[in-house]
């Protein structure tokens, strides 16, 4: 039996499998990277909502009783944060629970610009003052450059500003 060398064989070769192989990787590997940041700016985006509503919060909070509740600080990180805090207590009849962020990790959000918590601060001292808890702080950090405009921080009463995290949302004092 004779071979025929003119028939044609309909099979990929290795050569075409592997640049077809390459290509697919390539192409999910920019779908996945550009999955990843949409994941990251929906994050943001309901940190800033999330941090809008607590806002008000603490605004309806003050307008009722004058000061901002008082807790020293506090993150949601804390087993206690949406238990027996006193900010979570004062807060119950205008949320019915505090915020927790989407990725909820690390200590304390004053000294750590990788930590994703929320972090609440009234002033609290001297107890004596009568401009006690006029003013507060919420901290909390973005995955991507800042996307909001009013980060000025907070004036205390004392006059000191405070700008931790990549975004310090406060009550600058209140006299």
């Amino acid at each position: 039996m004779l071979y025929n060398h003119t028939s044609k064989r309909s099979a990929f070769t290795l050569i075409e499998l592997l640049v077809v192989i390459s290509i697919i990787a390539l192409l999910s590997s920019v779908v996945l990277s550009s999955l990843s940041t949409s994941r990251s700016k929906a994050r943001d985006t309901q940190r800033i909502a999330q941090m809008k509503q607590f806002q008000t919060a603490l605004e309806l909070y003050y307008n009722d009783n004058g000061k901002y509740p008082y807790s020293g600080w506090i993150s949601s990180f804390d087993s206690t944060w949406n238990t027996t805090s006193d900010l979570s207590i004062a807060l119950k009849p205008y949320l019915s629970k505090l915020p927790v962020d989407p990725l909820n990790t690390g200590t304390s959000i004053a000294t750590a610009s990788t930590t994703y918590a929320y972090s609440y601060f009234s002033s609290g001292y001297p107890s004596t003052n009568p401009i006690n808890q006029q003013w507060y702080m919420l901290l909390f950090n973005t995955e991507n450059p800042n996307p909001i405009q009013n980060n000025d921080g907070s004036l205390s009463c004392s006059g000191t500003p405070f700008n931790y995290s990549s975004i310090t949302l406060g009550g600058s004092c209140v006299n």
